[in-house]
Order: structure tokens, then sequence, then C-alpha cells
């Protein structure tokens, strides 16, 4: 296919192009089990996967039903079948795959242009978003729902600390903004955040974003912020 088809794995949606494709519930679970793999998935290990509650033989028809109504709904190329089993067409982009390449460049100190920051912070909003409720039942999925929202918080903090280096302060401090409403009790965020604060001058909102801090960690972890995060202040270790 000439357009690039895309997979959201939070949503367990399917894009060709900016267009979603119309695909049942059952099918969509086929793609988002392919889509957490970098190597083929043998049948048996996938039809146990995803119908834990049948016999092997109809757990493996059932996945080569799914699989051949994808190929002819989507593309031929969609899904590979091979020898040691079915995996992604080369002609997919997973925003999960996407979204590592981009940490682990931030992670060797490269850093990222204005259109591939704004990229990978959209990337980074929809890796952190809540699946759909039918998707978040299923079993097979518990076990790995957190793995693309932690890319995704991991992600945008790193963009969040490359764009403070850059002296782009706004950006880290709407990236610590955004960040804390979600998860308040995270100290790298907090971090961050008051990093991104005293860059541009504003003590008092420092302050006060380590107090906030502070008290909602006390309140729902019975803990107080490390010496380090004190440190960013000039607080000694004991004060709040």
């Amino acid at each position: 296919m000439d357009v690039t088809l895309r997979v959201k794995v939070s949503s367990a949606q399917v894009y060709c192009g900016d267009s979603p494709l119309m695909l049942s519930r059952r099918e969509r679970e086929v793609v988002l089990a392919l889509a957490f793999r970098t190597q083929p998935c043998p049948l048996d290990v996938l039809g146990a996967q995803l119908y834990a509650d049948l016999g092997e033989r109809e757990a493996k028809n059932n996945v080569k039903v799914y699989v051949y109504r994808l190929r002819r709904r989507v593309g031929a190329d969609f899904i590979v079948g091979r020898q040691d089993g079915y995996l992604l067409g080369p002609n997919v982009e997973v925003d999960f795959d996407r979204a590592r390449r981009f940490l682990r460049r931030l992670l060797k100190g490269e850093t990222l242009d204005a259109d591939e920051r704004e990229t990978a912070l959209a990337l980074a909003q929809d890796l952190r978003a809540h699946s759909p409720e039918w998707l978040a039942d299923r079993e097979w999925f518990e076990s790995l729902a957190s793995t693309p929202q932690r890319l995704g918080r991991d992600l945008a903090l790193l963009v969040g600390h490359d764009a403070l280096r850059r002296g782009e302060v706004a950006v880290a401090s709407s990236v610590g903004r955004e960040l804390s409403y979600e998860d308040p009790c995270d100290e790298e965020v907090c971090d961050l955040l008051i990093r991104a604060q005293l860059h541009s001058g504003e003590v008092t909102a420092a302050q006060q974003t380590f107090r906030a801090y502070s008290k909602t960690l006390a309140r729902h972890m019975q803990a107080r912020p490390s010496p380090e995060l004190h440190s960013l202040l000039g607080f000694a270790s004991g004060d709040a």
C-alpha cells in the first residue's frame, strides 16, 4: 500500500493516513497483540494470549480467521505470515515503536528540532491516554497497559529536559504542568517544573510548586520530598 498504516496502541486503533479504519474489536485486538512485538509471534502463542478460555485448536483457528479478514480489509501486506509466526508488515507504523526511537535519541543526548519535538509530544500524549473500557477488561492486555503509558511519560519528560537545556523554558514548563496534572506525586515531574520556573526567574512560583507537591505527597503517600528536590530551592532537608 502507498499510504502508511498507523497503529495507536492505547486506543487499539488503526489509521490509513489520517482516517481510522472501521475494524471490529476482535480484529483490533489481533493488531494490538502484534503491535507490542518486534519479532514474529507463533500462532499457538497468539492464540493462547487472545483466547485463553478456548482450546488450542479453536484459539488458533480464531486467529487465522481474523488475520484473513484483516488482510482482506486492510491489505495483503498488513500482517505478514512466516514459518515462525505473524508480525505486522513493514508498511505499518506503530506509535509505540516511534516513541521508543525518539526516546533512544534523547537518552543518547541528541536534541530534537521543533517539528520533531511537536511530534514526540503528541505521541507521548497519545500513549498516556486511557485505553477503551472494552480493551482494559481484556486479561491479556492488563499486564501490558502500563507500558505505553510509562513510555509516554518518560518521553514527554525527556522532551521537557531537552527544551530546558536549550533555554526553551515555556516548553519545559508546559510539559511539567501537564505531567503534574496526571500524576501530582511524580517527583521527577516536579523537579522539571521547578527547574523551569527557576530558569525563568519565577522563584515564588517554584516555592509554591514545591510546597504544593510536599502537601500532596504527604497526603497520598505519607512521604516527603527527597533532599535533592529540597536543594533546588536551598531548603534544609527538614523544612517544608
